[in-house]
């Protein structure tokens, strides 16, 4: 069960409904990120004790136990949006589970909503990982370099650490090392919008620059969105939304990025 943006805010009466007679509820803190006090929140509508899950208690599936026994798991977001999920309703199907799926507002339908951007110009969703010694995923950069080439506005979801996500300066270091030679150099001054904590009293949204990301503090739950060549619609709605740097969404040589990207991606395939 998705609990939307807004935690027990976004709950329908559909939702309300089943997890006041759910036998267990559970909430996926690995995967998710959740406004303070959620498990309170959810506790006093339902009427229903709360349980935490670790890592180890989601992807074990430890909290399945009983098939005949109604268990409400509920995540952030929109239910189905982490292949975790998906293995979990298989697992739930394996053991004789009936399965109902509770959609939800995702971060993802949120992006044009905050930042004009149209939804169909919106190019695959990249989430962007931490790197570690036998795991340097080179394959993000030429992603990003690809949705510029075909002009597509880049979704940037960012890896947890410690519970919230990474800091920005970790971000931009990480797409640093990734992009060294795959993506161009004028890729790190073009313009950003940061989504901080969507859905939460304390929402903001603004426009500053990939190289920026090296300063700004973590007010996690956040993600970030690349913008390719905002057309004069898009650039109408984001007016209407108010938002800082507008004139950068403009003023960026769009056309120079992605000409550079495409001499890039050539000079790789001849080294192949």
């Amino acid at each position: 069960m998705g609990l939307g943006l807004r935690g027990t805010g976004s709950l329908n009466l559909e939702e309300l409904s089943i997890l006041k007679e759910s036998d267990l509820i559970f909430v996926d803190a690995y995967t998710s990120i959740f406004p303070e006090n959620v498990k309170e929140d959810i506790e006093k509508v339902t009427g229903n004790t709360v349980r935490f899950l670790n890592r180890e208690e989601v992807e074990s599936f430890a909290f399945l136990k009983n098939p005949f026994r109604t268990i409400s798991l509920i995540v952030s977001g929109d239910p189905m949006s982490s292949t975790t999920h998906f293995a979990i309703v298989e697992k739930c199907r394996e053991m004789g589970f009936i399965v109902d799926i509770m959609e939800n507002a995702s971060i993802l339908t949120t992006v044009p909503g905050r930042t004009g951007l149209s939804p169909y110009r919106m190019g695959p969703v990249i989430s962007i990982p931490q790197i570690v010694d036998n795991f340097v995923p080179m394959s993000v950069a030429r992603k990003i370099r690809d949705n510029m080439i075909w002009q597509l506005h880049t979704i940037l979801l960012i890896d947890l650490e410690n519970g919230k996500n990474m800091d920005p300066p970790k971000v931009f270091h990480i797409l640093k090392a990734l992009g060294e030679n795959i993506l161009p150099e004028s890729f790190f001054k073009m313009p950003l919008f940061v989504m901080e904590r969507i859905g939460w009293a304390d929402e903001r949204v603004f426009i500053t620059t990939v190289e920026n990301l090296k300063s700004l503090e973590n007010h996690s739950p956040y993600c970030t969105v690349l913008p390719m060549s905002p057309n004069s619609n898009e650039m109408a709605s984001t007016r209407a939304l108010g938002l800082n740097e507008i004139m950068s969404l403009e003023t960026f040589d769009y056309k120079s990025l992605r000409d550079r990207a495409k001499i890039l991606i050539q000079s790789e395939t001849k080294e192949y």
